[in-house]
């Protein structure tokens, strides 16, 4: 798992280098990029005396062509940012997923994104949270304390995790991430994942 890690924390700087550098072509004018070319292009001459003026204009065509194609494209910004914080979100919630399962040693742990919920008015201790799976449903609410409990024949059961209540409930293993499993019809009467109400309060943050 280290060298994973290792090869992981390598990976992210190689990209954020490479974001780096296209943010310093995005600000950078062309005007003055061509007269770095032009003292280049001198510079070149004087290391290379024999090459012709024609073969000196294709490698500096090509560079500023390549130079333009990259000031004019917006896809790291539109896309590639956003996919990478998206994974990494992703990669985090299944990490904390992880984290709570793993403290449920007898105590359970108050889960601080249960608490965020009901304290910043997303939903309340009155909202009806819903699981179903073959045809069978279970219904809970979160607790002002970081708890969501789960009525299971009758019975009122605490989880600090979605993922543990739904293996409970389903007696199944269930993927790390289990916010997207359970929904809620909030106090505008619409539908969604739990996964979309902690989204929408991480973007208020």
């Amino acid at each position: 798992m280290q060298e994973k890690i290792n090869q992981l924390e390598s990976l992210f700087k190689d990209i954020i280098r490479q974001f780096e550098y296209r943010l310093r072509i995005k600000r950078t004018s062309v005007e003055h990029y061509c007269n770095e070319l032009t003292q280049l292009e001198k510079d070149y001459f004087e290391a290379y005396p024999n090459t012709s003026e024609e073969e000196s204009r294709v490698i500096f065509d090509n560079l500023l062509s390549g130079f333009e194609d990259k000031k004019n494209d917006s896809s790291f910004i539109d896309q590639d940012i956003p996919r990478i914080k998206s994974l990494l979100r992703d990669t985090l919630n299944a990490l904390d997923e992880i984290n709570y399962v793993l403290q449920e040693n007898g105590d359970l742990i108050p889960n601080e994104e249960f608490k965020d919920l009901i304290r910043k008015g997303i939903l309340s201790t009155e909202t009806t949270i819903i699981g179903q799976f073959k045809g069978k449903t279970y219904s809970g609410h979160l607790t002002e304390d970081g708890f969501f409990e789960l009525v299971i024949n009758g019975s009122v059961i605490p989880f600090s995790n979605f993922r543990s209540a739904a293996e409970h409930a389903w007696q199944k293993p269930m993927p790390n991430d289990c916010w997207s499993v359970w929904t809620a019809v909030d106090k505008n009467r619409e539908s969604h994942s739990l996964k979309h109400y902690r989204q929408f309060m991480r973007e208020q943050q």
